[in-house]
């Protein structure tokens, strides 16, 4: 594995996890599983493991993100990029979480806008897409906040809670976005 990716931001450190970071990872789902439950799929019992995140931190396929303040090791938060598609879709989707005890400070603002700015800049992605429950109004307004626009809603989008539940779309467009030199060229 390469260098992991670290960003700082004014009150955080967003970084991807390592092996060390396991615990810390088990302890932050853990503490908000039933405060996240209303907007996650259901969990296996093993996602709550040190053996579950051992083998999803080595076979990520995405970029994780883990939320520390600054000074701490402990894990507040995640944001994940899924689904990153190269080629002429250019696009990844967006996935977060933050810890109960930080909510309405700001910092998944903050810490979105960092790793935004990296995969635009520094992975050169035209589009991140996300999606969320329409009774989710704190995520609704930090991904306005952010410059995210609706493109619609999706109808049994995703398997929450035991049932499909409709979802509504949203993306933001990198505005600094360059097509790359191709090795022909």
């Amino acid at each position: 594995m390469g260098k992991l990716i670290t960003l700082k931001t004014p009150r955080l450190i967003v970084r991807q996890g390592r092996q060390a970071d396991i615990p810390a990872i088990v302890a932050f789902h853990k503490k908000n599983k039933w405060y996240h439950r209303p907007f996650e799929p259901t969990r296996p019992r093993t996602f709550y493991t040190n053996a579950f995140w051992r083998n999803a931190l080595r076979r990520d396929r995405g970029l994780k993100f883990f939320l520390f303040p600054k000074e701490s090791s402990r894990i507040i938060g995640l944001i994940s990029f899924s689904n990153m598609i190269q080629g002429p879709f250019q696009s990844t989707d967006l996935g977060y979480m933050l810890d109960k005890e930080f909510q309405g400070q700001g910092l998944m603002t903050e810490s979105l806008r960092a790793t935004i700015q990296f995969v635009f800049k520094e992975l050169n992605f035209h589009r991140v897409a996300a999606g969320y429950l329409p009774k989710n109004n704190r995520s609704a307004r930090v991904l306005k906040r952010l410059g995210f626009k609706r493109y619609g809603k999706e109808r049994a989008y995703l398997q929450i809670e035991g049932r499909w539940q409709d979802h509504i779309l949203v993306s933001f467009i990198n505005p600094h976005w360059k097509p790359t030199k191709s090795k022909d060229n």
